[in-house]
């Protein structure tokens, strides 16, 4: 006769995963879902080709799903000591709802210290949904940015200010009932907001997409949102 062997506790402390590893392999999981039942994904864009800003034939792309998701469980498992992570429902300025998760990590540096406050920053690096038009289905991006914040001293809650200019990659050229002209844009950033206590931030921010003119159409693309932080 065996006997079965009791639960020991000490075990749990040798359990090698991390939050971090954990979201990573979230996000795998939820990109190998997509990219097996959906083949559709990938198909390209039957909008014709047309002429860049270089009188050159740009090609419609469509980027799936499952590789934004893949890349994005790559920059989770980067080490998040002194991370943020950021929640933002928002919608575009046609009125279609977006979606956004981010992860954040700060910066060491300060400059211009004063009496009134200092700058500083983070990096940004975030998912967003956005939801479909008439003439498709729902897009998704992948982004990455750099942001500087202004934070004034003061008592209690304390606001600031921040602005930054990244890069994003639309799954498709087209959101909503809008053709961007390309899947590849630049991310201009702005925001205010207030710092409420150690670890949380609350902040309105409107984000603009564009792809600066090297692809046409270029109407670009807006985001306005309400967004949530805890630092972890």
């Amino acid at each position: 006769m065996v006997r079965g062997r009791g639960f020991d506790s000490r075990r749990l402390h040798q359990i090698p995963e991390t939050r971090s590893r954990l979201t990573s392999r979230l996000f795998s999981f939820l990109a190998l879902r997509i990219a097996m039942p959906v083949p559709s994904v990938c198909k390209q864009t039957k909008t014709p080709p047309e002429l860049n800003r270089f009188g050159r034939y740009t090609a419609p792309m469509k980027i799936s799903t499952a590789t934004l998701l893949l890349a994005l469980s790559a920059l989770f498992a980067m080490p998040c000591h002194a991370g943020k992570v950021l929640l933002s429902p928002g919608m575009t300025g046609e009125g279609g709802a977006t979606a956004n998760i981010g992860l954040a990590r700060g910066w060491d540096q300060r400059w211009f210290e004063s009496d009134t406050g200092y700058l500083s920053g983070y990096w940004h690096a975030g998912y967003t949904w956005w939801e479909g038009g008439r003439a498709g289905s729902a897009a998704h991006t992948l982004s990455v940015s750099p942001v500087f914040v202004y934070t004034f001293n003061t008592e209690g809650w304390r606001p600031f200010l921040e602005a930054g200019i990244g890069a994003a990659l639309f799954t498709s050229q087209r959101v909503g009932d809008r053709n961007l002209g390309s899947p590849a844009h630049f991310e201009d950033r702005f925001g205010a907001g207030l710092h409420l206590g150690a670890s949380d931030v609350l902040m309105l921010r409107v984000i603009h997409y564009s792809n600066a003119g090297l692809s046409r159409p270029n109407p670009g693309i807006e985001s306005w949102s309400l967004v949530w932080g805890r630092s972890f």
